[in-house]
């Protein structure tokens, strides 16, 4: 068996989209977004920035701060989650010497994309999440575009989030678990051609077993279409 180098004591550079360190492991927490989702887990203001705060506290890298279209309060809080926590304090506490990265999710809409931008622009390092469904009944029943069109949609939105200031772009698939392999890795292949650098994320809404699961965020790596993208990397969400 190989062996696996002692783990260091610095932490890579962050680079959206790459990882120095082969044998190192980022962090996303969604616990103020994903996390809110569970029953009688809904949380104030002043409560999603106590919990920011230790996540930065305990070193995680990037913050999943929430949606802030989906209320007034999430856009309140992730304004001070990113203003407070999202940069170096001044006086040096630990929180300042780890400054962690602040990511907003939005709808593939260029209204979500701003409100978004207006969420986390403060943060030293802010990102945001561009989700877009690409299964089939999705789709025809949700969105009612046409393949052509989302592959079009899902380009044209992460465009513009980097037009008015992203530089650390997520793609999230939704229900990415039931859309056709081939046509997921189309729409990725559009994102991550030379010089634009994008991360992905697969969102099921299905169940699978883990070895089905994992199946879906590696096949891109070996498709035609995405495999000479060298910093794709696949971020479980």
């Amino acid at each position: 068996m190989a062996s696996i180098p002692a783990a260091t004591t610095r932490r890579p550079e962050y680079i959206p989209g790459r990882i120095g360190d082969p044998y190192y492991v980022r962090v996303l927490d969604t616990t103020l977004r994903d996390g809110e989702q569970a029953r009688g887990a809904a949380m104030t203001i002043d409560q999603k920035v106590a919990v920011a705060r230790n996540l930065a506290l305990l070193g995680v890298d990037v913050i999943d701060g929430g949606f802030p279209s989906a209320s007034k309060n999430d856009l309140k809080a992730l304004k001070i989650i990113s203003e407070e926590i999202g940069n170096p304090s001044a006086d040096g506490s630990a929180i300042g010497r780890h400054v962690p990265v602040i990511s907003a999710l939005a709808r593939a809409k260029k209204t979500d994309i701003d409100t978004a931008w207006e969420a986390v622009r403060e943060a030293r390092r802010p990102r945001t999440t561009v989700f877009l469904s690409t299964s089939e009944i999705h789709m025809q029943h949700k969105l009612r575009k046409s393949r052509d069109e989302v592959v079009a949609l899902a380009s044209e939105m992460v465009a513009y989030a980097r037009s008015i200031g992203f530089a650390d772009i997520c793609f999230a698939a939704e229900d990415a678990t039931r859309s056709d392999k081939d046509f997921l890795c189309r729409v990725l292949g559009r994102l991550l051609r030379p010089g634009r650098r994008c991360s992905y994320s697969l969102i099921p809404w299905d169940a699978h077993s883990p070895r089905r699961f994992i199946a879906y965020f590696l096949h891109p790596r070996s498709h035609p279409r995405c495999r000479e993208h060298h910093h794709l990397r696949p971020l479980p969400q």
